[in-house]
C-alpha cells in the first residue's frame, strides 16, 4: 500500500485520492469491518475502475 501511494503521489494527486477511497471502501470496509452491502462493494469497484481510465502512463504496474 505504501509503495502504491508514494508512486501515485508522484504522478497525480487525483489518482492518489481515488486509490485511497477505493482501498478504504474495498479493503477496510468490506474486509475488516465486515460490511456485506453489495452497494458498498459496487461503489468501491466503481472507484477502482476510475484508476484504469486514461493513458498507460497513468497506470501503475502491479507489484
Amino acid at each position: 500500500m505504501t509503495w502504491y501511494k508514494s508512486q501515485l503521489a508522484k504522478l497525480d494527486k487525483r489518482l492518489l485520492d481515488i486509490f485511497v477511497l477505493a482501498y478504504d471502501t474495498l479493503h477496510l470496509a468490506l474486509g475488516y469491518d465486515g460490511n456485506l452491502d453489495a452497494d458498498v462493494a459496487q461503489a468501491g469497484l466503481k472507484r477502482l475502475k476510475r484508476l484504469s481510465i486514461g493513458s498507460n502512463s497513468e497506470r501503475l504496474p502491479f507489484k
